[in-house]
This record gives C-alpha cells, structure tokens and sequence, in this order.
C-alpha cells in the first residue's frame, strides 16, 4: 500500500513479479468458481421452463444474463494456459490480442472483431462471411484498431 500511495512503481512492480503465481492461482480458482456456480443456476433454470414463464416474467432476462455471465468467464477461463515441465504450479495467462479489420470486396465492406486464442490461431466474428455457396470471398482486410 505504501508504494502504491508514493507513486513507487519499481517496488510494485517488484511485489507483482513475487506473487503472480498466488495471485494467477486465486484469479484462476475464482473464475472456476464462478463457472461451477452460474453453471448450477442456468440448469436450475433451464429445469423449469414454463414456470419461469408464467411466474416469474424478470426470469428470461435474468437467465440470458446468467448465460453472458457465464460465456464472459468461459472465455477468461480460456486464455489460461498449464504449465508442464519444471515450472508445474505457475499459472500462465495469455495477453489478449483483439483487432478490429476492415473487410472489403468489390461491392461492400463490414467490419469483424478479431482475437487471438494462446496456440495463436485468430477467430473472427462479423465481417464479409463467405460466398452465399460457403466458398472464401476475394476481399481485402485492413486492421483498423488493435488492442
């Protein structure tokens, strides 16, 4: 606390290095929890369909939320990595790497949100899409912003 009040950020930067793998672990074990918990709640949910409807008209709502919940942590969950070998126990979190691409072809232009998963294989959403046949479109892609 003290270090963070006086602006010291090389002994911050320090206590950071020290426990990031007990702090990496908490967040991890956190994240788990949550899933395990918001997973219970969207069964329990999905259990009582016509109850849900009729009785409680908030409900739907709630449990589209519980569902973004759960997806927000899903992907969390998903840029943690195991370590093997020596390092067993440290826990490894991937940077993100979102980009925003412009895709053009020779009629129109959309633009698709872009992140990179830890083997480094990029998923894409929105944008052109393929042909209406399923083939690849002949388009440009220009990043447009990158995080």
């Amino acid at each position: 606390m003290t270090a963070h009040r006086e602006g010291d950020f090389n002994t911050k930067l320090a206590l950071h290095e020290k426990y990031y793998s007990a702090t990496s672990a908490a967040l991890l074990e956190h994240v788990d929890g949550i899933l395990e918990e918001i997973d219970k709640v969207i069964k329990k949910s999905e259990a009582h369909p016509i109850y849900i409807k009729n009785e409680h008209r908030r409900l739907p709502l709630i449990h589209r939320h519980n569902q973004f919940v759960r997806e927000t942590f899903a992907n969390v969950r998903s840029r943690y990595s195991p370590t093997t070998g020596s390092d067993q126990g440290v826990v490894n979190w991937q940077d993100a790497s979102i980009v925003t691409v412009e895709e053009c072809d020779d009629s129109e232009c959309a633009l698709a949100e872009c992140m990179q998963d830890y083997d480094g294989s990029w998923n894409c959403e929105g944008g052109l899409g393929p042909n209406w046949d399923g083939s690849e479109r002949d388009k440009t892609q220009t990043v447009i912003a990158a995080q």
